[in-house]
């Protein structure tokens, strides 16, 4: 290769250099006339490049070349020089140095720099790094860096004020021997690992507890990435991290409230499910599961109510009123077919509960089974004692008629002075008699009805004395609502009302007079009172209750005590008025 082009070769790399320089560059020759020049520097000087070229300094810079020919002159004479030059009408401040090349004739590189750009772009840089800075401060969240090795560079403000530590205390510590993870070589250990992974590049994240200011603790999302730069080179990473310790508390808290609210539901004995309302189970509870005969775990979310109930039908009819605006409760009776074959009674009870998805069907499910059968067998039982025990009022009646009638045909075989007593006998047999016959007709057996058995017992009494009361008119007046007697007062009762009837148609109306007598029953709640008055001739003066001369008016008061009744004589202007007061029952709904 000659001169000339190496030469040429020169020109073209200066030219290039001008031409990409972040400075500024121009070459003088010894005449300290512009050889090149580049455009930063040409535009500094307030001309084209081509003003420049071939003209001196003098003359490109007029009112500078004063403060700059001092140093031109020695830079020519083989000095480096550095010069700070301020050009007049313009705000940058400019730094130039001139040096001598080594070149045949004397040729000077001058080279400028612009201080004032260069002071921008470091206010520039530093203006950034402080807003990055502040912005880091600023974060609640925790963010540091870290080199590839595990050495803490960086930290925000956040993690040091939590911990109460300064970051002098933690740069150049390796990560896991810092404040926050030193208290536990568990953890310690853990985060040595994930600074070793991220370090192959992989991004590592968990949960952990970190210690704070005063050992106290913090639970944190953590997360550590790794960093490259712009030609894929790993070259620190990145830990952050946000405290999590109220959401864990509240995950915490609510995994307690679920678990507090599943043991009551599963605890619970009657079967409760929620269902939507084409019966579609939802949720549902241990006992639930058993009355279906499904497992809890496997069977339960896919089931549907409808697959189990016979009928279905009206299943989805009560789910779909429960589920509309003011139904309120449902209660229904359903059997159940469960997986296994067994067929189960239940009670379904019903209530409609609103959802952000929808309303929703709370059953409760009680399976009655097992009382059905109870039921049943007591139904069964009692119909068996009701026809037992129709079949001994029956067979009471019917002895107690037997003795009526052996008594009648004794009566045939004793003086005629006697057949009246044999006659009183076979009338109080037949008031018992006649309880019994009530009993057996009727579907109560703890009572009987007052005014029923009056009127029954008259007509027995007019057949019995049908002598007597062809010329005394016995008459019933019910003044009360219909009242009733337990069967251990009817008895007494019965013989009661006979003893006053037969002892008004004996002896109140003697040699065949005819007359009037009358059973006025009334009510006096909760008392009952039922009167006896009679038009015949009237009681003895000295009458007593105690000293009467007959068996009928001394069975009196032992009848009176066994109904713990009270009967008194009331005065009346003609005949007799007996009043017997008692406590009735009420007649069964």
């Amino acid at each position: 290769m000659d001169g000339q082009s190496l030469d040429y070769i020169k020109a073209r790399a200066f030219d290039a250099l001008l031409e990409h320089a972040d400075i500024g560059l121009a070459l003088l020759d010894h005449n300290q006339r512009y050889l090149a020049i580049d455009a930063s520097l040409a535009a500094a000087n307030g001309q084209p490049v081509e003003q420049h070229l071939g003209q001196s300094v003098a003359t490109v810079l007029p009112q500078l070349y004063p403060h700059l020919e001092a140093s031109l002159q020695q830079a020519l004479r083989g000095q480096r020089v550095e010069l700070d030059t301020d050009q007049q009408g313009h705000a940058d401040h400019w730094r130039a140095e001139y040096f001598p090349l080594d070149t045949p004739t004397p040729t000077l590189m001058v080279l400028a720099r612009n201080q004032s750009l260069e002071q921008s772009i470091q206010r520039s840089k530093e203006a950034a790094a402080d807003l990055t800075r502040r912005v880091l401060d600023s974060l609640f969240a925790f963010v540091g860096m870290l080199a590839p090795d595990g050495t803490l560079i960086d930290a925000n403000r956040s993690p040091l004020a939590a911990a109460g530590i300064e970051l002098d205390d933690v740069v150049g510590k390796k990560f896991w021997d810092c404040y926050w993870w030193s208290y536990d070589p568990d953890i310690q250990a853990q985060l040595k690992d994930a600074v070793a992974r991220a370090a192959t590049g992989e991004v590592v994240r968990y949960d952990v507890v970190v210690r704070m200011a005063g050992e106290s603790r913090m639970t944190i999302d953590f997360m550590l990435a790794p960093l490259y730069d712009r030609d894929g080179r790993l070259t620190h990473l990145i830990p952050s991290a946000s405290d999590i310790s109220d959401r864990v508390a509240s995950e915490q808290q609510l995994r307690s409230s679920e678990d507090r609210f599943r043991r009551v539901f599963d605890s619970t004995f009657d079967g409760l499910m929620l269902v939507d309302q084409q019966g579609q189970v939802q949720l549902m509870n241990q006992r639930a599961c058993d009355i279906l005969g499904v497992e809890l775990s496997a069977d339960a979310p896919s089931l549907s109510l409808q697959q189990l109930v016979n009928d279905d039908r009206r299943l989805l009819a009560a789910l779909q009123i429960t589920c509309e605006p003011g139904a309120g409760n449902g209660h229904e009776a359903f059997e159940l077919q469960r997986p296994d074959g067994e067929t189960r009674a239940v009670e379904l009870s019903l209530s409609a509960m609103a959802f952000e998805e929808g309303p929703r069907v709370l059953i409760t499910m009680v399976d009655v089974t097992h009382q059905r059968l109870i039921q049943q067998h007591l139904r069964a039982s009692l119909e068996e004692k009701v026809a037992l025990l129709n079949e001994v009022h029956h067979r009471v009646k019917n002895n107690l008629q037997v003795v009526s009638s052996l008594l009648s045909l004794q009566s045939r075989q004793v003086p005629a002075e006697l057949t009246a007593y044999f006659a009183d006998s076979q009338a109080r047999i037949k008031a018992m008699a006649l309880i019994h016959q009530l009993l057996y007709e009727q579907e109560d057996y703890d009572r009987i009805q007052v005014s029923q058995y009056l009127q029954r017992l008259m007509d027995l009494l007019k057949r019995s004395y049908s002598e007597s009361t062809r010329r005394v008119r016995i008459a019933f007046h019910n003044e009360t609502e219909p009242c009733c007697l337990s069967l251990e007062h009817a008895l007494p009762f019965g013989l009661l009302v006979n003893e006053l009837i037969t002892n008004a148609l004996k002896h109140g109306f003697p040699h065949a007079r005819e007359g009037n007598v009358e059973l006025r029953l009334q009510s006096q709640p909760p008392e009952c009172v039922l009167k006896v008055i009679d038009d015949g001739i009237g009681l003895p003066a000295d009458f007593s209750f105690t000293s009467g001369s007959t068996l009928g008016v001394q069975l009196l008061p032992g009848l009176c005590a066994q109904m713990k009744a009270e009967l008194v004589v009331e005065p009346t202007a003609q005949g007799s008025c007996f009043k017997l007061t008692f406590n009735g029952l009420g007649v069964p709904s």
